[in-house]
Formats: C-alpha cells, sequence, structure tokens
C-alpha cells in the first residue's frame, strides 16, 4: 500500500519580510512541497536545533502525518529541496559533513542514510533537485559564487564529480551567481540564476552530454530575487522578482528569443517566486510587500494565474496582509490536477494552502 503525501505551507504570519530592493538572493527556500505517489509531501528545517523533518498527507485526507526525521540535530544547515524520483520521495539539504542526499521509497517509514554529494565547504546556500530524464539532478551555489551540478542514475547510489555550470563551462561571464532553480524542459537540464552585474541567466544542458550553455534572459544592473523555473507546455518559464515587480521570462523550447512579461506590481516589491503549471495555465505564487497606512511593511501571499500565453495573469489572495517575522518562501506545485502552495517555517513544521477554483484554504503542518 502506498504512503500518501501532501503539501505544506508556509503561514503569512510567520515569513521574514525582504523587498526585492532589498536582497538579489534573500532569504530563499528550496522546493519544500511535492507530489510524491498518492500524497503531497513537505520538507522542513529546523532552525532551533539543525534538524531536518518530512510530513505526508494523503490526496484527499485533511490530516497531516506527524513528523518523520530525516536528519537529527546539527546535520541540516540549509533549507531543504524535496522532489519525487522515480519511485521514490528524495532531498537535498546542507549537512554538517556537506551537501547531503537522503531518500525513501515510496510506502516505505524508512529514510536512508545521509549520501555525501560534496564534501564540506564545496557548495553552500539552498540546494535545488529535480528528475531529469533517468536521473536525480542537484544544483548549488560553491562559496566562489559559481553554480555546480551534480547527477545520480535512478538506482546507483554514486554521484558525479561536480560539473561548473558557470563562468568558462558554459562561456558565461565571470563572477556572483546566487541559488539556483532547476528543472527539465524538453530533453534538457534547465537551471535558471540570478548573475553577475544585476544580470538574470538561463543555463542548458541536453541529456546525455556534458557540454553546459548559458542564455542572458535578463538585462544587467537591475535587482532581481531569486528566479524559478518550469517548463509550461512547450516553453521555459522563468518567475522572478525585478524590483517592484514581478515578471516572467518565455522561451519556446528550440528557439533563441525571450519573452518578458510584467505580470504585478507591489509598492516594496516580490519575496522569491514559485512557478508550475496546473492544468493549462501557468501559475506562480510570490510574497507581495507593501507599506500599510501605519508606514509598516507587510506582506501578503498572492497566486498568479495566466490561462494562456499571452492573456494577463489574474491574481488571487491566498493570505491577508499583515508583518512577518520569521523566514520562508512559498513553493507552488501541482498535486493531483490542483495547486498548493507549502512555505517552511524556522520551526521545521510549516503552513499548506490548497485551492478550490482559486479560492485557497490554509492548513497547519506540524
Amino acid at each position: 500500500m502506498f504512503k500518501s503525501y501532501r503539501y505544506l505551507v508556509l503561514g503569512a504570519a510567520t515569513i521574514l519580510v525582504f523587498s526585492a530592493s532589498l536582497c538579489t538572493s534573500g532569504t530563499a527556500s528550496a522546493n519544500a512541497v511535492v507530489q510524491v505517489g498518492n500524497s503531497s509531501v513537505f520538507a522542513a528545517t529546523d532552525e532551533n536545533n539543525a534538524s531536518l523533518n518530512f510530513y505526508y498527507e494523503p490526496i484527499g485526507s485533511p490530516n497531516w502525518s506527524t513528523a518523520e526525521q530525516v536528519a537529527g540535530p546539527g546535520n541540516a544547515s540549509s533549507d531543504a529541496a524535496v522532489a519525487q524520483v522515480g519511485n521514490s520521495a528524495v532531498i537535498a539539504v546542507q549537512g554538517a559533513n556537506g551537501l547531503d542526499y537522503y531518500w525513501q521509497a515510496i510506502g516505505s517509514p524508512t529514510w536512508s542514510p545521509a549520501q555525501q554529494v560534496a564534501r564540506v565547504d564545496v557548495t553552500q546556500g539552498d540546494p535545488a533537485i529535480a528528475q531529469v530524464g533517468q536521473s536525480t539532478v542537484i544544483a548549488a551555489q560553491t562559496p566562489s559564487g559559481q553554480i555546480n551540478f551534480y547527477y545520480q542514475g535512478i538506482g546507483s547510489s554514486t554521484w558525479s564529480q561536480a560539473q561548473q555550470v558557470t563562468g568558462s563551462a558554459s562561456g558565461s561571464p565571470t563572477g556572483t551567481y546566487g541559488d539556483p532553480s532547476i528543472t527539465q524542459v524538453g530533453n534538457a537540464t534547465v537551471i535558471a540564476a540570478t548573475g553577475p552585474g544585476g544580470t538574470l541567466w538561463m543555463f542548458w544542458q541536453q541529456i546525455g552530454t556534458a557540454k553546459w550553455h548559458a542564455e542572458q534572459v535578463g538585462n544587467g544592473n537591475l535587482i532581481y530575487t531569486k528566479p524559478s523555473v518550469a517548463q509550461v507546455g512547450q516553453q521555459t518559464v522563468i518567475a522572478v522578482g525585478v524590483d517592484s515587480a514581478l515578471d516572467t521570462f518565455t522561451q519556446t523550447i528550440g528557439l533563441t528569443a525571450w519573452t518578458p512579461y510584467q505580470v504585478a506590481t507591489s509598492e516594496d516589491g516580490f519575496h522569491d517566486p514559485s512557478i508550475t503549471q496546473v492544468g493549462n495555465s501557468e501559475v506562480i505564487a510570490a510574497y507581495s510587500d507593501e507599506l500599510n497606512s501605519q508606514g509598516q511593511s507587510v506582506t501578503a501571499l498572492w497566486s498568479y494565474v495566466e490561462p494562456q500565453a499571452g492573456n494577463p495573469a489574474i491574481p488571487y489572495q491566498v493570505s491577508a496582509y499583515a508583518p512577518l517575522w520569521t523566514h520562508g518562501d512559498p513553493t507552488i506545485a501541482d498535486v493531483n490536477g490542483g495547486a498548493v502552495i507549502g512555505v517552511p517555517l524556522t520551526s521545521g513544521t510549516g503552513l499548506f494552502y490548497w485551492e478550490s477554483g482559486w479560492n485557497w484554504h490554509p492548513e497547519t503542518v506540524g
């Protein structure tokens, strides 16, 4: 019998406010929520003791599981990224001994011991994880501000050596790059990240090859948040906060031109957004920052739905505006044909939102 997992979302009342004007990388979160088998699953780092928790909720159930401790105290020093790869839930997180990887077969209550992907001080920040082809792939920032890529074939226990993605490896400029977002688009691994001089970049590698290619997506001398990349239909779409706007950049698979689009504007900017495809629509989740009548910075969680490319995005408010004092950025995912949003709390718990007709409903995780 399959163990059923369902997503988590961070509550609006628990997230630290960072406007786009304050963070080029900001307080970023890895992917906290995803569908695995017949469940929503959520991964969150407890910053009080540096442990890693995992939760699941069968699709259609209102009840989240109790916490499964994936990594014990002192073994999780970043936000965790979770995905389904093959028939397993997989997690990447920075640990005490370097970049660590954990897996759990669907239906099993047991998590693997940590597999070391990279030794300590080789990577930093929040890693990104996905399935591409028949491999688990991880991208992470290095202390020198480059991006490294690692892969492991499904069924293997051996991780590749690091592939440098940025700089001379792909022909992109030398300098500092931000935390990456990674996914499969068509027959390629695709990574999006901010770059030196206030630029936005997309890197791609054809499955089965070793060569990385770089494309500058956004102009220089701008203030970008961490981007999120997804395949939507036959297009690569990158969502990113730019100064006081939430923008997307779209490129048809096989072509080279990028099309910019302003999704929304906000007085004080947006937190690092998350993008996915739900049905035939492109859907984005992002925290929008405003100043209230008392001059206080307040934040609300919004979703933006673009039913077809070229049509205006429709905004749907997920949470009320409120001062926020913890941290965590939203992850949006497709679970069983519907959109869910999860944001991790610093306590290793979170809040989860699910929509019905784009009316959003909150749940507590943990």
